[in-house]
């Protein structure tokens, strides 16, 4: 494990430690910022794919609890560091569309952010968020997955479609996540680069590069 601008890393990391970590900040968090003026609920945010926790880090600025799910150990247990555990709940396993026992793959080891899901494994355990939390009411959740995005909004569509959350996500044409918020009802609000932010509002959404 290194500490690079205050943040815990992978030691294998160079993506993250070279490019982004110097000065303990990722560009993400900007995201943060941009989504909180449509956030009508600060008690509860869901970090989905929390790699280190520099998200996590940034919704405990705003919130009074966020709980995040990061399935690779060695970023698991540099969440755990980087972040206020008395305000944070962690779990060391992943979200998509059904329950099921699922594998990492890391096709760039020096980028610890690159871990995506592969079938058939067994490494850890996948669930839903309607299956653990759907009783829980988040202001705001953020997803970032590598691709599986649309299978955690799958699978969460009860808690999503009950609370309302702001949304941060990363969306492409592959992912359907677009046109899946929009069935709900959601509107995008704004995007930076491929992340998006999408709200329940009535008014004209403000769109910002």
């Amino acid at each position: 494990m290194q500490n690079v601008g205050g943040m815990w890393l992978p030691d294998g990391d160079e993506h993250f430690a070279k490019t982004f970590a110097v000065d303990g900040h990722y560009h993400q968090e900007k995201l943060i910022d941009l989504a909180m003026p449509y956030v009508k609920n600060r008690r509860l945010a869901f970090d989905v794919g929390a790699h280190v926790g520099y998200m996590t880090r940034k919704m405990l600025e705003y919130f009074d609890h966020v709980v995040a799910w990061e399935p690779d150990q060695e970023n698991y247990d540099c969440l755990k560091k980087n972040i206020d555990l008395s305000r944070a709940t962690t779990w060391a396993w992943c979200l998509g569309d059904k329950s099921r026992h699922l594998g990492l793959s890391n096709p760039a080891p020096e980028n610890s952010g690159a871990w995506h899901i592969v079938d058939g494994g067994v490494g850890f355990w996948a669930g839903t968020i309607d299956e653990g939390v759907w009783y829980l009411c988040p202001g705001l959740v953020k997803i970032d997955v590598q691709g599986m995005e649309g299978a955690v909004l799958r699978g969460g569509e009860k808690t999503i479609r009950a609370a309302k959350p702001v949304i941060i996500v990363e969306a492409n044409n592959n992912n359907g996540v677009s046109s899946l918020l929009e069935d709900w009802g959601a509107r995008k609000v704004g995007f930076k680069r491929r992340d998006q932010i999408w709200a329940w509002i009535e008014a004209p959404p403000l769109l910002e590069k």
